[in-house]
This record gives structure tokens, sequence and C-alpha cells, in this order.
């Protein structure tokens, strides 16, 4: 039951380290440092504590957030988000179909 909320917690810590992170290679050491944090406790088996180190991974992940995270450029958000729309189909395909403007006879 945890193990997919582990996994979505990794991913959105990486994803904050990633907005914090000014080189790839601070990234790939604190990436370490946290992929260590998570191992350290990977085979956990009481639920309270497990319940209770995700509760706290959540509270951390909330405390540590970026205020202005990092987003791919071609992601909705992006720097390239939709810089190359592609046309209208009208455009693309004059006088066919749909867009063909309507003639009278």
């Amino acid at each position: 039951g945890h193990t997919q909320q582990v996994q979505r917690i990794y991913r959105q810590a990486l994803r904050t380290l990633r907005s914090w992170s000014l080189s790839i290679d601070i990234f790939e050491h604190e990436a370490g440092k946290l992929r260590g944090r998570f191992e350290a406790v990977r085979y956990e088996e009481n639920p309270i504590r497990i319940r209770e180190l995700v509760e706290s991974a959540k509270k951390e992940l909330d405390v540590r957030a970026h205020p202005m995270p990092y987003i791919t450029p071609w992601f909705p958000g992006g720097s390239m988000y939709m810089r190359n729309s592609p046309p209208p189909p009208e455009v693309c395909f004059p006088g066919q179909g749909i867009y063909s403007p309507t003639v009278k006879k």
C-alpha cells in the first residue's frame, strides 16, 4: 500500500532538489544523499513507523518547496511551450472538408 506513495514522494523530492541545484554535479551529489536517506528505512516493517516517515517526508517537501520550481521548457508553463504551435487546419488544408468556404450556385 505505501510503496507507490513512497515512490511519488521520492520523485517529487528529486524534482524539488533539481530546482534548488545550481549544477548537475551538485544535483547528483545531493541526489545520492537523498537516496541514502530513503534506503536507510527501506525495509521498515512497522506500519505506524512507516506512516510517521511518510508524513514527515511530506512535511519536509512542503518546507523545502522552491518558490519558482524548474519546469522543463517544452512542458506547460515552460519557456518553449507552444513556441512553434501548429498552424490552424484551414491554413494547412485550404479548400478541403469542413474548412472550405461554402460556394453558392
